[in-house]
């Protein structure tokens, strides 16, 4: 419930986050294991990671779940890669942010896929919110006004991003 609270609590720094600035920050150094692939946040080692539908039924709005898990991009926030969303093979999307906002991910990786390690949970997103994601995503502005209730959607806080 803390983890709820504090996500909750710093979602307005991601919409200020995004609008703040156009710079990508850089991607540590990988290790020589995975040395092939991008790697963003903290390094961590792909072990016992779950497929993103697998992760829908193990996090509820009272229980957050720190874990790693393996999805297909659909979507980059385009102001500066402060978020994406992972497909599931329903019609439910993850929201994937970073944790402190410490680093972003680039903005031309659509379709590919991740590993991603830190929590998921879910959560009510606002009218606001959910029209601040779509301008960040390019939608046209019919589509953001016709955003009219709030909804339940699933994020994961990563700590550490693999790109495929």
């Amino acid at each position: 419930m803390t983890r709820l609270l504090t996500a909750v609590l710093l979602l307005p720094f991601v919409i200020l986050a995004c609008s703040a600035s156009d710079s990508d920050a850089p991607a540590p150094a990988p290790d020589a294991e995975t040395a092939s692939l991008s790697h963003y946040g903290e390094p961590f080692t792909p072990a016992d990671y779950i497929y993103v539908a697998d992760m829908l039924p193990l996090v509820t709005e009272d229980e957050s779940a720190t874990m790693q898990v393996k999805g297909e991009i659909v979507e980059v926030c385009q102001s500066k890669g402060c978020w994406m969303t992972l497909a599931t093979d329903s019609d439910i999307m993850v929201r994937v942010t970073f944790k402190d906002y410490e680093f972003f991910v680039p903005k031309d990786i659509a379709g590919r896929e991740v590993i991603l390690e830190g929590v998921a949970w879910i959560d009510e997103v606002s009218v606001s919110h959910q029209q601040h994601y779509a301008e960040d995503a390019g939608d046209s502005e019919e589509a953001i006004a016709a955003i009219t209730e709030p909804e339940m959607s699933y994020y994961f806080e990563a700590t550490g991003v693999i790109l495929l």
